[in-house]
């Protein structure tokens, strides 16, 4: 193969790999803020109304939201959309991290204070802002 083949060659593997980037960005684009809007609700309804008070707690309810917005991530990883872009796929896989991390400290504490959930939100907000206007 000539090397002018293979510039040829290398030039169309990474204009399609970039290309289904692109191509599927408005799709995934939306697809990512409803995950972060999931995230912020789930923070929501877990911060407590006043200083030292408490949400009230369920257990069953609990687990029901974590374990529709774990799905979600999930769904979201499967999406052939973010799957096939390394950047959105890992994007993905460190918001599920967070947002288990998340659940994991609500699980213990039952509830966030409200400063606690306005930092979280604003840092949630901030992560997929900077990410999708890449």
């Amino acid at each position: 193969m000539s090397d002018s083949s293979r510039v040829t060659l290398i030039l169309a593997a990474v204009t399609a790999i970039t290309g289904c980037c692109t191509l599927t960005k408005s799709e995934t684009s939306s697809r990512l803020r409803e995950l972060e809007q999931e995230h912020i609700a789930f923070i929501d309804a877990y911060t407590a109304p006043s200083q030292g008070s408490q949400v009230q707690w369920d257990e069953a309810n609990f687990q029901a939201k974590v374990q529709t917005i774990n799905q979600g991530f999930a769904t979201a990883a499967s999406d052939v959309g973010i799957r096939s872009c390394p950047a959105r796929k890992q994007f993905v896989e460190n918001s599920s991290a967070l947002f288990k991390k998340d659940a994991s400290f609500i699980e213990t504490h039952h509830s966030v204070g409200s400063s606690f959930a306005e930092h979280k939100k604003e840092q949630i907000r901030q992560n997929y802002d900077s990410f999708l206007n890449q």
